[in-house]
């Protein structure tokens, strides 16, 4: 096996370990989300009406009347990717905190394993809690979705780039800020209302609809509409999207991996000639 694959599984596994050390991960993984997307639910179906009798305008707009699918897989895919996109940063900062960080990067190793094992193993628990939360929901509230193995791989797979690719830019910025709680909730605010997570992108105004396109997410929540909806092409599904979604997430992969690691080497050498690298 060759040694990045080693490395990074080696990372990804003690991390995953140490997720499991408490007993309260339960709670994480499956309150929280569970708790935040039945909201949003109860929510739809008040707004829909009696019988979805209001369902009308939703449908011009977003291209489906399956309102509840809609939300979910939105809802579902928004605390996913921006979980994952968290983790990273999230890391460093108790590294940061516990002044292991510095010795940590000056290791032999590539930084970046370190840090792709950390966005593994996140991957794998997101994947797992998020994964049953969606399915437990779906059945709940008796929704009808068009899933296959080969659909359920191209929603876990394709987003992969994007996200750790951004996650590796928020790790940056902890490095350089230290206090990833602040920028992570001022970007995840901004992340909600430009990702298209319970209404299409096209509902934007003009200039928010432009500054979207840069961000992974509603690029691949588009995908996994498109996918999972019944009756809705991936072209409808990204209505507001400047690329077929397929096309655009696949270019914003591309440019977000390699922004990410010239971001991170960047704000690692202006930590290090301020004398903050290292320190919290």
């Amino acid at each position: 096996m060759p040694i990045a694959l080693r490395s990074i599984s080696a990372v990804a596994w003690q991390n995953f370990r140490s997720m499991l050390r408490y007993r309260t991960w339960p709670l994480s993984w499956f309150g929280f989300p569970l708790a935040m997307v039945i909201q949003f639910l109860l929510a739809t179906k008040l707004f829909a009406g009696p019988h979805g009798a209001e369902l009308s305008t939703f449908a011009s707009q977003a291209g489906t009347s399956y309102a509840l699918e809609y939300t979910l897989i939105g809802l579902i895919l928004y605390l996913w990717l921006t979980n994952s996109i968290w983790y990273v940063g999230m890391q460093l900062q108790d590294e940061l905190q516990v002044g292991t960080f510095e010795h940590t990067y000056l290791a032999t190793g590539n930084i970046f394993y370190l840090l792709a094992g950390y966005a593994l193993a996140n991957w794998i628990r997101n994947t797992v809690a998020l994964g049953i939360s969606f399915c437990l929901l779906a059945w709940g509230f008796g929704m009808q979705l068009e899933i296959t193995p080969l659909t359920a791989s191209l929603i876990i797979g394709l987003p992969g780039l994007a996200t750790f690719g951004f996650a590796l830019v928020f790790g940056g910025l902890v490095l350089w800020f230290k206090d990833a709680n602040s920028l992570a909730l001022l970007v995840q605010a901004f992340l909600l209302l430009l990702s298209g997570v319970v209404y299409p992108v096209s509902a934007l105004p003009v200039g928010l609809r432009l500054i979207a396109q840069i961000s992974p997410l509603p690029w691949a929540i588009a995908v996994a509409r498109g996918e999972l909806v019944i009756g809705l092409d991936m072209l409808r599904a990204g209505e507001g999207l400047l690329l077929p979604p397929l096309t655009g997430l696949a270019i914003n992969g591309v440019f977000w991996l390699l922004a990410g690691m010239v971001m991170f080497r960047y704000f690692a050498r202006r930590a290090k000639s301020t004398g903050g690298f290292g320190t919290f």
